[in-house]
């Protein structure tokens, strides 16, 4: 009976009402299987950590470090230029325990040239990109690592005509033995 009414329709309303059937039929399907997607997502990439709003750290030790050695826990494999002047170089801890080591330095490359670098050697050492900035100016690759994150900023002082490179690596504190910590 409904296939009789339906033909006796124009045409133009049976290809409509088709489309329609199948639009429904495949927003049931991802309506249904959206959560299974979702937990598989959680379970495939490292769980992001996102310190809460209110949470006021401050730091329990501070450490310089001179300018030929690379600051603690900072991966031996990372792309270090020899022979720039390094601006800032030093480690410290959080009250949360998390290590924080930073490498501030002139770079005698390109923006885009370390941006390349940086970025092709945290995919290729197996940390996950949460983050990428690409802009004329400015570059920033944030990556993480079930033992912590780790972020690469790049600016180009105009003034100066200098690029600048800034690596900050957040150790989190549950894979820090308890010898380095105290």
């Amino acid at each position: 009976m409904f296939l009789d009414v339906l033909k006796s329709k124009p045409f133009i309303f049976r290809v409509i009402l088709v489309v329609a059937i199948i639009t429904a039929v495949l927003a049931g399907i991802v309506y249904f299987f959206k959560p299974l997607i979702q937990k598989w997502a959680q379970q495939t990439l490292p769980p992001q950590r996102t310190p809460p709003e209110n949470i006021q750290m401050s730091v329990t030790s501070f450490n310089s470090i001179p300018p030929d050695k690379l600051p603690a826990r900072f991966p031996l494999d990372i792309p270090i230029e020899k022979e720039t002047k390094v601006l800032h170089n030093d480690t410290f801890i959080a009250n949360n325990q998390d290590e924080y080591s930073s490498r501030t330095f002139i770079s005698g490359k390109t923006l885009e040239e370390n941006y390349n670098l940086y970025k092709t050697y945290l995919i290729k050492s197996g940390w996950t990109i949460l983050k990428d900035k690409n802009e004329e100016n400015l570059k920033i690759v944030v990556a993480q690592k079930k033992v912590g994150q780790i972020s690469v900023g790049i600016k180009k002082d105009a003034a100066k005509n200098e690029v600048i490179v800034s690596i900050t690596l957040i150790h989190y504190s549950a894979f820090i033995p308890t010898k380095v910590r105290n």
